[in-house]
């Protein structure tokens, strides 16, 4: 059965669109529909009337809508948090889409599938709908993985994992590398990296216009598991400049390509792929974070080689110079 969908927007409705006409192909029974509130000043009140008018024409199958229009602006923060809250009350279970995520006819099934079998796995946290293995590279013998990453371009989860959300990075410190966070995140220099990352959250204030760092602290923290298929499911078309954080249409990571995802075959147990974490580290999170690839072992002995060399020259400099 087609699990329920919470559709999040704001003022884009020609992504919206197409978010709409992509499930069309699944026919959710239930869409849950969050338009955040016009901001002072703008035309947002228009383009939030043209989004309700997108959804309630486009969708022609049998489907309850369910609206949550919140009369003032909550934000990219609050707003998120706000309508997943809203929607897990309701229908306990789901697959979550922002307005500029779309997914391809595999990604529906295969969360109603994951939904259902890891409904009582207090570990698994999320199912994701996005896959970032560089191509070609080798893909795990089953259909999806245990990761250490939340892929939040289009996801799925249950009321039981969300329902103990706390207020964001709550008691993080700044400048502190947790033992969990260096536990959890072996490449070199990530749990560094991330801890930048949640500084930064922290230190700025971004609570207001970023949900999903939260959601991740709070899973990671509590050891929890996500789901990403071998095979990207969902695409994010908001490369633009109406976005507020996928602004640059030359990402590599813009408009992805999704892929059929083939018969399921369940892995075994549900214990993180080790392999799987570290490709997708090196060719996603490492961009995403501006993170340095540390040099390679030939680029190491050539520094090294290099300090010698140089120590060498100032020894014999020493010893060549006249003493006063």
């Amino acid at each position: 059965m087609t699990p329920p969908v919470l559709l999040i927007a704001f003022r884009r409705p020609d992504l919206v669109r197409e978010v709409v006409s992509a499930l069309r192909v699944s026919r959710p029974p239930v869409l849950h529909v969050f338009i955040d509130g016009a901001r002072p000043g703008t035309d947002d009140e228009a383009r939030r009337a043209a989004v309700r008018e997108t959804i309630a024409s486009g969708v022609d199958w049998p489907c309850q809508l369910r609206w949550l229009e919140p009369p003032r602006n909550l934000g990219c923060g609050p707003g998120p948090r706000a309508a997943i809250s809203w929607f897990l009350d309701e229908a306990g279970e789901g697959v979550i889409l922002e307005d500029d995520c779309v997914p391809g006819p595999d990604f529906l099934p295969f969360a109603a599938r994951c939904l259902a079998r890891y409904r009582d796995e207090p570990a698994v946290a999320q199912i994701s709908g996005g896959c970032f293995l560089p191509e070609g590279a080798p893909r795990p013998r089953s259909s999806y993985w245990f990761s250490r990453y939340p892929h939040n371009w289009g996801w799925a989860t249950w009321a039981r994992a969300w329902r103990d959300m706390d207020e964001p990075l709550a008691g993080w410190q700044i400048g502190v590398i947790p033992g969990w966070l260096r536990k959890l995140c072996p490449e070199p220099g990530e749990a560094a990296a991330w801890a930048r990352a949640f500084d930064e959250f922290v230190r700025d204030g971004r609570a207001r216009d970023i949900w999903d760092t939260a959601w991740q602290h709070h899973c990671w923290s509590r050891g929890r598991l996500f789901i990403t298929p071998a095979a990207n499911l969902v695409t994010n078309i908001g490369f633009n400049a109406e976005g507020t954080h996928t602004v640059a249409d030359s990402s590599p990571f813009a408009n992805m390509p999704v892929r059929p995802l083939g018969p399921i075959v369940d892995p075994a147990r549900p214990r993180p792929d080790a392999r799987a974490d570290a490709l997708t580290w090196d060719h996603f999170y490492r961009y995403v974070l501006s993170c340095p690839r540390p040099p390679r072992p030939w680029q190491r002995l050539r520094m090294t080689l290099g300090r010698w060399r140089r120590d060498l020259f100032r020894g014999a400099f020493a010893r060549s110079s006249p003493r006063s």
